[in-house]
């Protein structure tokens, strides 16, 4: 079992990767933890629910196929302490054990191969931003403030003059402070009533947001880009890291 180190982000949500591929655990780990999330894992169902027991994660991934068990009989075990989100990884056309995960109490499955945006999309589906966040009427990063109420963006006392559809993007942004929003998640913000994967859209309007947040190109303070899968709004300091 690999317990990394401690997140300094103290509230940051734990996702347990159950999985005995060690190249898979380790691109699950890379990806999730590039979108803010604090990751352990476990290779077997009972290192897996010795973590459950004894440290509940806030979300658990987790392969249908382990060493010691049936990934099935893990989730149901799981539901029978703890309401964690859990999403099931299975190779396609794994169509009747995905009902079975279903039916055992998983909350959604992703077939195999998958890419890493898709990955952290129903992550961050299943763990939206705490309630404290999205409750808050205001979200202070850096020098920015996000009034959610007002609809207003302010940066150091100053207001910034931003479009419906840029408000909307620092929204998202803003809620998830520190944790990458995919690209498919900022469309279906900003462009609720398209279905399209307009990412050219996408990047002319963030574009325009980190001119008008002032953002300095060589650092890329406040939004940073995740190449291929999204961006992260954070301070200049934490840009840095």
């Amino acid at each position: 079992m690999i317990v990394p180190e401690p997140s300094p982000a103290t509230s940051a949500s734990r996702v347990l990767v159950v999985d005995d591929e060690p190249a898979l655990v380790r691109g699950v780990t890379i990806v999730l933890r590039g979108g803010g999330y604090v990751v352990e894992s476990a290779r077997t169902a009972s290192e897996a629910l010795a973590v459950v027991v004894e440290h509940p994660p806030d979300a658990l991934v987790l392969d249908l196929v382990l060493p010691d068990g049936d990934g099935i009989e893990l989730c149901g075990a799981v539901r029978r302490m703890s309401n964690v989100p859990i999403l099931f990884m299975s190779a396609i056309g794994a169509g009747r054990e995905n009902r079975h995960a279903l039916d055992a109490g998983a909350d959604d499955y992703l077939p195999k191969p998958f890419r890493a945006e898709e990955l952290l999309g129903r992550v961050n589906r299943m763990l939206p931003a705490s309630a404290e966040s999205v409750a808050s009427a205001t979200l202070e990063i850096g020098e920015l403030v996000v009034d959610l109420v007002r609809r207003r963006v302010t940066r150091a006392g100053t207001v910034l003059l931003l479009e419906p559809v840029e408000f909307e993007l620092v929204r998202v942004l803003a809620q998830r402070q520190g944790r990458t929003v995919t690209d498919r998640e900022l469309l279906r913000a900003a462009w609720p009533a398209e279905r399209g994967r307009e990412t050219r859209r996408l990047r002319l309007a963030i574009a325009r947001l980190r001119a008008k947040l002032g953002c300095d190109q060589s650092r890329a303070a406040y939004l940073v880009a995740e190449p291929g899968i999204g961006y992260r709004l954070a301070s200049p300091a934490e840009a840095l890291r």
